[in-house]
Formats: structure tokens, C-alpha cells, sequence
């Protein structure tokens, strides 16, 4: 007599010992894991895109830069906004030393 052997995914699981149940967990938990990690650095990605193309819009707007300093102020938001915040001092202070 020929007895059907069931194939599908549960059913070896079932059979599987222990420690390849555990194996089969720890990999379905790190897969998890790591989609969790790639969908937070999607959404990292496209706020800080969104935040450096409002500032790049700001930027390349043709308002001079004094203003643009004064309008961002002492807490700049994102990071393209701080990299010019802290350039800024610099270039008033070098625009003012003679060579």
C-alpha cells in the first residue's frame, strides 16, 4: 500500500525535531526583523529627501542668504538646514577678514 506523505510547509514543520523548529523561528523572527529595519529607513529616507527639497527650493530661490539665515534661525530642522546654519557664521566671519 502506498501511504501519501504530506509535503506542504506545516506538515514538515510538524514533523521537524525541535531544534530545526527553533532554527525555522529564529529565521522567520530575523526576517521580520529585518523588513522592519528596510521599511524604517524607506521612511528616513523619503523625510529627509522631502525636507532637503524644501530647503534646496529656499535655497536656489535667489533670496539672499543673510535672509535665508535669519528665516531657518537657531533651530534649523532638517539636516540640510543645520550643514547651512553652521556654515553661515563661517562665511560672515571670513567675508569680514582681509587678506
Amino acid at each position: 500500500m502506498d501511504i501519501a506523505t504530506d509535503y506542504t510547509m506545516w506538515a514538515l514543520f510538524a514533523r521537524a525535531t525541535l531544534l530545526v523548529k527553533l532554527v525555522m523561528l529564529m529565521l522567520v523572527a530575523a526576517s521580520v526583523w529585518c523588513w522592519a529595519v528596510v521599511i524604517d529607513k524607506h521612511r528616513q529616507y523619503r523625510k529627509a529627501r522631502a525636507e532637503a527639497d524644501v530647503f534646496d527650493h529656499a535655497f536656489w530661490s535667489g533670496e539672499p542668504l543673510d535672509a535665508l539665515f535669519d528665516k531657518i534661525g537657531t533651530s534649523p530642522k532638517g539636516q540640510s538646514e543645520k550643514i547651512f546654519a553652521a556654515g553661515m557664521p563661517i562665511k560672515a566671519n571670513s567675508s569680514r577678514m582681509q587678506w
